[in-house]
């Protein structure tokens, strides 16, 4: 854009179009190199509700608030079957909270047994 217009062409809308897309896609990928090199799940279990907290070491998304009854832990599983990986989640149907860090399925169990 600016040698363009360092020649004499007319300042045009594409060029902010451009400027703006490759913006945001800078954005995005600058964020998930923060997660893949310093982000961190923050889990935080009070007596009848649980926050949740991805933090990208300059930045965190906001923070998540749940209420439960009885707290409920499962495992979902992920990607294929031999890689027996999977996801912890909190609480039930439209009310949970799905951790993104994927761990192996015995792992995850042994969390359950910790946490419960």
């Amino acid at each position: 854009m600016i040698l363009a217009m360092l020649n004499g062409a007319p300042l045009k809308i594409g060029y902010l179009i451009g400027i703006g897309l490759g913006g945001l896609l800078g954005f995005y990928i600058f964020r998930i190199y923060l997660w893949n090199s310093f982000g961190k799940e923050i889990i935080i279990f009070n007596k009848n509700d649980v926050s949740y907290v991805a933090d990208y070491r300059l930045f965190s998304d906001g923070e998540k608030n749940k209420k439960f009854d009885t707290l409920t832990y499962s495992i979902t599983p992920i990607g294929y079957e031999e890689e027996n990986l999977g996801l912890l989640t909190i609480g039930i149907e439209d009310n949970k909270i799905e951790s993104v860090v994927k761990l192996p399925i015995n792992q995850l169990e042994e969390l359950i047994k910790l946490i419960s």
